[in-house]
């Protein structure tokens, strides 16, 4: 009887399909476990930026020097929901954020200019669940609002109203799906 013996590198298939297709896993699994992550959005809390079931790709944050006001940002609050959530970066560490009754954002004294916004609340029907006024933001610690204003379970609701860098978890880069809608955001 023939002796069958498989020489690696005579071996054609194992060298142009094996190797690459897992070289391809190996890249795809370091890349989801620490720099991309993909995100579905639940809730009407982004809208009309952010519609539910908008899929977005986001990468993980490694240096919070970096965040900036504006910036989209997924994190998990174990007070608030198990599921990640996203939602506006509005207050950085050591800021002074003030909502007034018209729904105006103050940082600093200096009002927020918020094109995003489109679904404004006036406080002057305000939820008695709702924290209003002036909200210190601790170092360390971030203030996050909704778009949609008038639907948004956000910083102005949670018994703490501040997000620690221990929480976050990426940041919003582009929406790929829906393909109509596709690419970078506000």
């Amino acid at each position: 009887m023939k002796e069958i013996v498989i020489k690696f590198k005579d071996n054609k298939f194992i060298q142009d399909w094996v190797i690459p297709f897992v070289a391809a896993g190996v890249v795809c699994l370091i890349l989801t476990k620490f720099v991309f992550i993909n995100v579905k959005v639940p809730t009407p809390s982004m809208v009309p930026t952010i519609e539910i079931g908008d899929r977005m790709f986001t990468t993980h944050i490694y240096n919070f020097d970096k965040l900036k006001r504006g910036d989209i940002i997924a994190f998990k609050n174990e007070d608030v929901n198990d599921k990640p959530l996203l939602k506006r970066l509005i207050g950085l560490p050591n800021e002074e954020i003030t909502i007034e009754k018209d729904g105006t954002i103050y940082v600093d004294g200096v009002k927020l200019e918020e094109r995003y916004v489109k679904n404004q609340v006036s406080l002057n029907y305000i939820d008695p669940r709702m924290n209003t006024g002036t909200f210190k933001v601790p170092e360390n610690a971030y203030f996050f609002l909704g778009d949609n204003r008038s639907n948004s379970a956000d910083a102005r609701y949670w018994k703490d109203p501040y997000v620690y860098e221990n929480e976050l978890i990426s940041k919003v880069r582009f929406r790929f799906w829906p393909l109509n809608k596709f690419g970078k955001l506000d």
